[in-house]
């Protein structure tokens, strides 16, 4: 395009790189230098030499006349105000040491980077003798936010409270209806305690411990073996064996459980 034109003049070369670099103009340089600010991932330097270049910028266009002119104090002064309203909260102490230099409108930006540099170097060189302390993050505590809390545990105790007076009123109904009910069985448990009585009185239980394999004399003389015939009641032999069967002497009357013996 610029080849095809043969009377091209430096004004209209301006024109055209300006538009196709979409420069900006000097009234929309001085806006950002008025609103800038740094960057969480920009150091200090970094945000004051943002700044010159925007400084700069405008110092050329208002030069150039194409657009509104500004005085140079005046971009001094803004650029001063915005390095020192711009900077991070974490730079405080550079914002402190820049502080009494910025009423002077001919201080220079060397003078300035000089400052930033040694208060980073003061404050590198302090963290490392009393060593890295974790910063503690400002807590922003919200109005509503506080109110809805305490909303909350009203109505939490509320509920605490509605439930601790189910219990209680639960636990008396329980005990009440244990009291009734003991008064109730009371009556048939004495009724069925005198009207108990023995369904076969007539069948007496033998006291006496029944003693087998022991003849009478052995058991009345309280032995604890037994070595006579049941038939005859002699010692050496068993009533199986005994020669006087067909007699009724001796211990025809057998004991207890030595039948087969």
């Amino acid at each position: 395009m610029l080849m095809t034109k043969d009377t091209l003049t430096f004004a209209e070369l301006k024109r055209f790189l300006k538009a196709h670099l979409r420069d900006k103009s000097s009234t929309e340089l001085f806006q950002e230098l008025s609103n800038a600010k740094q960057h969480d991932k920009e150091s200090p330097q970094q945000f004051m030499y943002r700044l010159m270049g925007v400084k700069q910028r405008i110092t050329f266009a208002s030069k150039q006349g194409t657009d509104f002119q500004y005085d140079s104090k005046l971009v001094q002064g803004v650029f001063l105000h915005s390095l020192y309203q711009g900077m991070n909260e974490t730079c405080s102490y550079i914002r402190r040491d820049l502080q009494p230099h910025l009423s002077d409108m001919n201080v220079t930006n060397d003078f300035i980077l000089d400052v930033i540099t040694r208060s980073l170097r003061d404050d590198t060189e302090r963290k490392t003798r009393l060593g890295q302390v974790c910063k503690q993050k400002a807590i922003s505590i919200n109005t509503a936010q506080l109110d809805s809390d305490k909303q909350n545990a009203i109505q939490v105790q509320a509920e605490v409270q509605a439930n601790r007076s189910a219990i209680q009123e639960l636990t008396a109904q329980v005990s009440y209806l244990a009291k009734s009910l003991e008064k109730a069985i009371t009556p048939v448990v004495n009724v069925a305690t005198e009207n108990t009585y023995n369904p076969l009185p007539h069948i007496k239980q033998s006291t006496k411990p029944e003693v087998k394999g022991k003849c009478h004399q052995c058991v009345s003389q309280g032995n604890d073996t037994c070595s006579h015939c049941f038939r005859c009641g002699k010692e050496g032999h068993r009533a199986i064996g005994c020669l006087q069967k067909g007699t009724l002497s001796g211990n025809r009357v057998r004991s207890l459980g030595r039948d087969h013996q």
